[in-house]
């Protein structure tokens, strides 16, 4: 046994690291295969040009550079971010239209404001009068700082809730007269806002399960959005504003996106994606156990895994010890069927090399995985020692947990995919 001292995955070691193995790095670590990513932002890109759509990448899974320049096919393109730190990154590397998919707060204004004078564009989420008051407060008091070089009016995007129920106003019911269209009004009416459009996130498709249940739920997502365009194109006419045209419609999840390529006969003559002029999906280029699970893609198609060392093994209890625990694959679990059919309720992530093995439980620094039988966990590249890849149950939060990735490339007859690091991408941190 070799005892050689692993390398340590960081800002400051990263780049030394590019030609060292696979097995030299420290674990747990994030490796990334670079083939697969581009694999995955092609099928979303294709779908959007074959659409008529735009692209708005959602940056917010891998928070990096070369990612989100493969999103684009290697330029800069529209993004969506969800942290400033995200948002001031992808600006110095160059991206110029960027929208803040959050809704805003007070204190994030000054740098907002700042970061838009950077760019071509820099645009907002609201969902509440709340919000627009702060941003014409917020830009009267640009205004009367008597610059006219930073005369301050803010792009903004209406957040929409079509069934997700985090964020958002619902376009139906009491909510369209008595929120939504007072928010419009305001948008339309001020010096200080400008009306960009409007935005929803389907995330409750995540929790569908078969591309039949989720393209239902895509259906009604561009159905209510499309029914409110014409509420606000109406309602843009009745009050004479000046936006009545040159706003945008925009959906996304990476469930809708991969639907939409999947294809089927229903959805092809399915003209609910008329009026929809963006779409912002955000996983697809990682995917997860959750998303291949849900979209009922295989394993292969998963392009970001947890690389760790076995620890101990215990066959008593068909169970083995690993050092990548919740702060490598987080606490966030997900559905599993084993390839026997046996159903696994709460899932924390899989072994690539073995689908049969599943991530039972985390703890802070390490996870349980389990086996149905002895036999599960005799070969030998578990042994004790041994490197695994965990395709996690949700690559967002695991890939939260690293500061830089190991990137690869395919590698025929490697079970890790490359066995050396060709790459390695560091990703904007904190908030």
């Amino acid at each position: 046994m070799p005892f050689t001292p692993s390398l340590p995955l960081t800002p400051s070691t990263a780049h030394s690291l590019i030609g060292s193995a696979l097995s030299a790095l420290r674990t747990p670590c994030l490796v990334v295969n670079r083939s697969q990513v581009e694999r995955n932002c092609t099928i979303v890109r294709e779908t959007c040009a074959a659409k008529g759509i735009r692209l708005r990448a959602h940056v917010k899974t891998h928070k990096c550079l070369p990612a989100a320049l493969i999103q684009h096919g290697g330029k800069p393109g529209p993004i969506v971010c969800s942290t400033l730190a995200e948002a001031e990154h992808f600006a110095e590397g160059g991206f110029t239209d960027i929208l803040y998919g959050v809704p805003v707060s007070p204190d994030k204004l000054a740098q907002l404001h700042a970061l838009s004078q950077s760019v071509e564009v820099l645009a907002v989420l609201v969902d509440s009068l709340d919000a627009a008051a702060w941003l014409e407060e917020f830009a009267r008091d640009v205004q009367g700082s008597g610059s006219a070089e930073i005369a301050c009016t803010w792009k903004c995007w209406i957040k929409v809730d079509t069934g997700y129920h985090r964020a958002g106003i619902s376009p139906a019911g009491s909510d369209l007269e008595a929120r939504l269209l007072p928010l419009l009004q305001r948008l339309t009416s001020s010096p200080y806002l400008q009306f960009q459009g409007l935005y929803s996130h389907a995330g409750h498709s995540y929790t569908s399960l078969g591309p039949v249940a989720v393209a239902q739920i895509a259906r009604e997502d561009r159905t209510a959005m499309h029914e409110l365009a014409a509420t606000v194109r109406k309602k843009l006419l009745e009050w004479k504003a000046s936006a009545v045209d040159g706003w945008d419609v925009a959906v996304g999840s990476t469930p809708i996106a991969l639907n939409a390529q999947q294809g089927t006969t229903d959805q092809e003559k399915d003209d609910s994606w008329r009026g929809i002029t963006e779409l912002h999906p955000g996983n697809y280029p990682f995917l997860d156990l959750q998303q291949l699970r849900y979209n009922q893609l295989p394993l292969d198609r998963s392009a970001a895994r947890v690389l760790a060392r076995v620890l101990a093994r215990y066959p008593e209890r068909r169970e083995i010890l690993i050092d990548a625990g919740s702060l490598a694959l987080s606490k966030d679990s997900a559905p599993y069927t084993l390839p026997d059919g046996t159903e696994i309720s709460a899932c924390y992530g899989v072994l690539s090399s073995h689908p049969h093995l599943y991530v039972r439980s985390c703890s802070q620094e390490v996870s349980v995985i389990r086996g149905l039988s002895e036999e599960d966990l005799s070969d030998s590249k578990l042994a004790p020692g041994a490197l695994v890849t965990i395709i996690p149950a949700h690559s967002c939060l695991a890939a939260g947990c690293f500061p830089v990735y190991a990137v690869v490339e395919d590698e025929k007859g490697s079970e890790m995919w490359g066995s050396s690091v060709v790459d390695v991408w560091v990703k904007a941190g904190g908030w």
